[in-house]
């Protein structure tokens, strides 16, 4: 019989079930203290961590350094290139924590197509990297003809992605 080899320890829950809730996940944060972080907590720091990797060297993102509940909800947008403007747009607004949150849900729900047809073309000048800006830009074109045959109803807008004139007085 071979030797077998110990599992590495885990730190114990603590006993005061209101402490820890099932989904709850132990980490040992110094020796003889424990942290427990459930997987909401671990989720949110992911997304942070994601969106202050995405806009570490974007000098007009500082404004952002200091609100973790902004960047969690950026963090939960799947395109780089989204979070950024996203994020810089926030920026000139300075909205409250919670405009700013609904700002992003906002385009997280309707703009999944926008992110899709941007990630089709990515992945298209992957496999065919001699494409220039005209041809994409050309092609843009071609689809908004054909889409122009439609009468498709609008969504939902996104002012806030824009920039804002001055209302004539």
């Amino acid at each position: 019989m071979k030797n077998s080899v110990p599992l590495p320890r885990r730190a114990k829950a603590p006993t005061n079930p209101m402490k820890a809730p099932t989904n709850s996940i132990v980490v040992r944060n110094k020796p003889g203290k424990e942290m427990v972080r459930n997987a909401k907590q671990i989720a949110q720091q992911v997304h942070r961590t994601r969106a202050m990797a995405v806009l570490k060297d974007d000098p007009t993102a500082q404004w952002l350094a200091n609100k973790p509940d902004i960047l969690d909800e950026l963090g939960r947008i799947d395109s780089d290139h989204a979070l950024k403007v996203i994020a810089r747009r926030i920026c000139q607004l300075k909205p409250t924590s919670h405009q700013a949150i609904e700002m992003i849900r906002r385009h997280r729900e309707f703009n999944r197509l926008a992110d899709e047809i941007v990630l089709s073309i990515e992945k298209y000048v992957e496999r065919n990297p001699s494409t220039t800006r005209a041809e994409i830009l050309e092609a843009i074109d071609t689809v908004k003809g054909v889409l122009g045959r439609f009468n498709v109803q609008e969504a939902g807008s996104h002012q806030f992605l824009r920039k804002q004139t001055p209302s004539p007085t």
